[in-house]
Parts: C-alpha cells; sequence; structure tokens
C-alpha cells in the first residue's frame, strides 16, 4: 500500500489512503526496523519514504491500485484545498500532488479544474511557473469549449503566460475567458477578464489601452463587491502612474491598495506594491525609504519562499545600490536576479537584470562589453514582445554608453550582443567582468 506514494508521506496520509488496515503505525514502525522505509524526524511531523526499488516491486504487486490511487488523489486534493499561505507544508507534498493531480486529469476532469484553482496561488507563491503553465494547457485540452470551469482556467493561464511575457498567448486566453464570460451574462467573471487583458497590455507598453481596461475591471468589481479585485486595480494603475512619471500619484494610490492588501490578509500582493512603492522612493530621489522597502521586502519575500518576489526585491535593491555607486553591491543582486530569472523564464526581470549588469559593466569603463549586453537584452525583449518601460538601471547604462563611444559603433555592438546566447553568460564571467 505505501507504493502508492510518490516520495515521503506523513501517516496520516497513510492512514487516509489505507481505510481497510488496523494498526498503520505498527506495520509502518516494523517497516522502519527491516530497513524498508526510512523515516525522516526532522519535520514538524515523521515523515515516511519507500526505498524506490522496493516501492517500484509493490507496485507492480498492487492488487488493489486503482481503488488506492484514487483515495491518494482525493487525499491529496484535501490537503492542497486546506492549504494556507505561505505553503511551507505543501513543499514536502510535492510528489504526491503532482501524481494526485494527473490522476484527476485522467479520471476527473471537474476535480482537476478545481485542484489546479487551489495550486495555483502555491505556484505563483514559488515561482513555480513553468509547472503551473504545463499543468494549466493539460487541463485546457481535456475541458470542452465554454463553460465556467474553462472560463477559470483561461485566466489562469493568462495569469502564468504573462508573467513569463507570453504575452500574445496570454491576451489569446484572457479574450477567449472574455467571451465566455459574456455570453453567459457573468459581470463578475467579465471583470476579471478585462483585467487579465489589461495586465498583458500594461506589459506591451500599450498604456493608455491598460489604463481604461483597468478602469473598466474597476467599475466591475465594485459592481461585484470584489474587495480582491478593487486592490488589484488601484495597485495597478498605480503602477500605471508610475509609468506616466506622475509619482505623487503613484505613491497615493499604491498606499491604498497597500493598505487594502493588508486589510485582506493578501501579503504576498502587500509586499509586490511595496516594492512598487521602492520604486516610487527611489525615483522621488529618497534612495534610504526605497532600500528600506526592498530590504524589507526581500526578508519577507525571502521567508515566504516566494521566489518570484525575491526577484523583484533584489533587482530594486541593485538598482538602489548602482545609484549609490555601489557597484560591488550592485552587480552581486543584478547577477542574483539574473540566474534566478533565468531558472524561471521570467523575460522582464532578465532584461532588467542585464541592463543592471551593463550600467555597472559602463561605471568600471568596460564599454564595450556594457553594449553587447543591451543588444542581447534589445533582442531577447523584442522575442517576447514586451517593451522596455521606465527603467533605471537602462537610463544609466544607456547615458554611460552614449558619452563613451560614436553611434555607428554602438549600434556595431547592439547588433554583435544581440547574437549572443543567456547559456554563454556564466555567473562567473558576469561577476568578474569578462
Amino acid at each position: 500500500m505505501l507504493s502508492i506514494f510518490r516520495g515521503s508521506c506523513t501517516t496520516a496520509a497513510i492512514e487516509a489512503v489505507a481505510l481497510d488496515v488496523r494498526e498503520v503505525s505498527d506495520i509502518v514502525d516494523a517497516l522502519v526496523d527491516k530497513s524498508l522505509v526510512q523515516v525522516d524526524a526532522s519535520k514538524n511531523e515523521p515523515r515516511y519514504r519507500l526505498l524506490e526499488v522496493v516501492r517500484d516491486f509493490a507496485r507492480e504487486q498492487l492488487a488493489s491500485r486503482d481503488e488506492l490511487r484514487a483515495r491518494h488523489a482525493m487525499y491529496y486534493s484535501g490537503v492542497v484545498a486546506a492549504a494556507k499561505p505561505p505553503y511551507f507544508d505543501l513543499d514536502d507534498e510535492v510528489p504526491n500532488v503532482r501524481d494526485a493531480l494527473d490522476w484527476h486529469l485522467a479520471n476527473e476532469v471537474g476535480g482537476a479544474g478545481r485542484f489546479i484553482a487551489d495550486l495555483a496561488p502555491y505556484w505563483r507563491a514559488r515561482g513555480a511557473v513553468n509547472e503551473a503553465r504545463a499543468w494549466i494547457r493539460r487541463a485546457l485540452e481535456i475541458l470542452k469549449p465554454g463553460g465556467s470551469d474553462r472560463a477559470f482556467l483561461l485566466r489562469l493561464a493568462a495569469t502564468f503566460a504573462t508573467l513569463q511575457d507570453a504575452l500574445a498567448e496570454s491576451l489569446a486566453f484572457s479574450e477567449e475567458a472574455l467571451s465566455i464570460y459574456r455570453a453567459a451574462g457573468d459581470r463578475a467573471g467579465i471583470a476579471h477578464a478585462v483585467f487579465r487583458i489589461a495586465e498583458a497590455k500594461h506589459r506591451q507598453g500599450r498604456i493608455p489601452e491598460a489604463e481604461a481596461l483597468y478602469r473598466e475591471a474597476l467599475d466591475g468589481f465594485i459592481a461585484a463587491g470584489d474587495a480582491r479585485g478593487e486592490m488589484l486595480c488601484l495597485g495597478n494603475l498605480g503602477g500605471l502612474a508610475f509609468e506616466r512619471r506622475d509619482f505623487h500619484r503613484a505613491s497615493e494610490l499604491l498606499g491604498d491598495a497597500i493598505s487594502r492588501a493588508a486589510s485582506l490578509g493578501e501579503e504576498r500582493i502587500e509586499g509586490d506594491f511595496s516594492i512598487a512603492m521602492g520604486w516610487v522612493a527611489l525615483r522621488l530621489d529618497d534612495l534610504d525609504r526605497a532600500r528600506s522597502l526592498f530590504e524589507k521586502t526581500l526578508a519577507q519575500k525571502a521567508a515566504a519562499r516566494d521566489r518570484y518576489g525575491e526577484c523583484s526585491a533584489r533587482h530594486g535593491l541593485g538598482t538602489v545600490a548602482l545609484m549609490e555607486s555601489n557597484d560591488a553591491e550592485a552587480l552581486e543582486q543584478f547577477v542574483a536576479v539574473l540566474n534566478m530569472a533565468r531558472e524561471l523564464e521570467l523575460t522582464d526581470h532578465i532584461v532588467r537584470a542585464l541592463h543592471g549588469i551593463a550600467a555597472v559593466r559602463g561605471h568600471a569603463g568596460n564599454v564595450e562589453a556594457a553594449v553587447n549586453l543591451l543588444g542581447l537584452a534589445d533582442r531577447l525583449s523584442v522575442e517576447r514582445g514586451h517593451e522596455l518601460r521606465n527603467n533605471v538601471a537602462y537610463e544609466v547604462a544607456n547615458q554611460l554608453l552614449e558619452a563613451a563611444l560614436p553611434e555607428p559603433r554602438l549600434s556595431q555592438l547592439r547588433d554583435e550582443g544581440s547574437c549572443l546566447q543567456l547559456d554563454d553568460l556564466t555567473t562567473d564571467q558576469l561577476l568578474r567582468g569578462r
């Protein structure tokens, strides 16, 4: 029976799956004594793992495998549904959760949709964007066109696609969801779909369109009594004010959104908007406040294992260090952002980290290598349909490099840089400036 689990599991999980087995703990203890089962007592509650070679053999002999897999899937769907931020309890359950979700997709599509909806906050918190997109894609391939379940998954698909700057895909998902909601007369659903469209257009730099759509979504959320949706719209409208360099208005909107997020218990989103407020402080030349906001949020994001948020906060700290002429700290932070963003496939953060590293190299007089990095960043932005906006490090790098080289040489070096591959840039090379 233990062979039905992937990785490790708790006694509670074993008891839930083995409904017809008495004295489960005694049986498990006996297997531990025989060294067939390993136990990890370092967690809040012991976790048991069947040796892989034993597990494979036992699976082949298992007579009631289908029934046990169903129980296993139902148990772990309940575990995920009950999980609360910061989701530490789910980290050890990932192998079993994946197995359970796989069962749902093969046997109960409706349950799979709910499972994915419950898992989405965890994936977002851990920066598991690729995994989220893969599971959602599988579910969408199974779900028939139309219907609220499909529309909800389309919204999730759009959210995760936007995080990786797959903006054309994001818009297609959101527009399909919008058509479903409009056909059903679902005003709340319409507001959510419009908000996702606004996010993608925001990333594309289509600021007037994005603002109109955010305001349309805001009206819809107010009508539906959706306080979370209102909070998200206000925060993103603050981001648009920042893009227009109306920094005082941005501060007002973001401050409102941060207060709302705190009152709703949305710690992750409160941190995200605090990072945005750090950028406002930086643009208002309040570097001390900017550093304080970025450092505080980095500590919170790291403690919550929010890797996407950690990436954003480190980028902010790198930029503050750059403005303080602390090139060693700036380089360390930008390289950390680049490595994390490469792993998570976050194009926006990759591009911004390259700009930061280029600015540091420009300060050090390594001008040609700096321009090459800008060329690589240009290419990556074009490939994803992402428009560069309001990036301090880019402005610093561009100003330095335009003063150092004549235009024909700058263009030549940027073209050469556009042929570079990210995989060719090692951490050692970047830190040493080679």
